[in-house]
């Protein structure tokens, strides 16, 4: 209802032809990720802020990159708020069965991916696709949450895989990647390749997102 959208609005289907769908779907997109990252991830060593921050940043990022390569640009913007749900279930599965010295240590384990296959005997990524399947999301999405680390050579072939990789590298060039996953978020000709994309326009997509 604000003189800036030009007069009162009574319903929300005049919100939606007024604002936009996509506008919409960006501000519940933001409130629902406020309420997701309400609490610190404590095994993995990552703040409720870091949390909220990682996520909004990268649903944006990946957003403008799928924008840039005609991608499906909805389906990009979930994939980041979603993408750390894994962290999410596993750091509460963690609570009272892990203990306090048992938790995430980078100088110790290096990366998240090898902790959880000792400690907790399955991958947040793994996790966070079994979970989208679960809840009937699109096929691509639980692939590219399984996927976006690019550790198999055919994960390359799943556009929003690299997408979200490197949506990753554009986080992390920005100060909001978790300490633990840094090492996948490598530029590399290959990945820009594969996404139709070049460094000129992962500079523009970083600065849009910035914005």
């Amino acid at each position: 209802n604000s003189p800036l959208f030009g007069g009162r609005v009574f319903s929300v289907e005049e919100a939606v032809n007024r604002v936009g769908f996509g506008e919409i779907l960006r501000l519940v997109g933001t409130a629902t990720t406020g309420r997701f990252a309400d609490r610190a991830l404590e095994h993995y060593g990552i703040s409720a802020l870091q949390l909220r921050d990682n996520m909004l940043y990268t649903a944006f990022a990946c957003e403008e990159l799928a924008r840039m390569t005609d991608g499906d640009t909805r389906m990009a913007y979930t994939a980041g708020p979603l993408r750390p749900i894994g962290f999410m279930v596993l750091d509460r599965a963690a609570r009272g069965r892990v203990l306090p010295r048992e938790s995430f240590e980078p100088r110790r384990w290096g990366n998240y991916r090898i902790w959880q296959g000792s400690i907790l005997g399955i991958g947040h990524a793994e996790v966070a696709g079994l979970i989208l399947d679960e809840w009937h999301f699109p096929k691509p999405m639980g692939v590219a949450l399984r996927s976006h680390y690019l550790n198999a050579p055919a994960d390359i072939s799943h556009p929003l895989a690299i997408l979200l990789n490197l949506a990753g590298t554009l986080a992390g060039a920005a100060g909001h990647a978790f300490e633990g996953e840094t090492e996948h978020w490598l530029r590399s000709r290959e990945k820009l390749k594969a996404a139709r994309l070049t460094e000129a326009q992962l500079s523009i997509a970083a600065e849009a997102t910035g914005r």
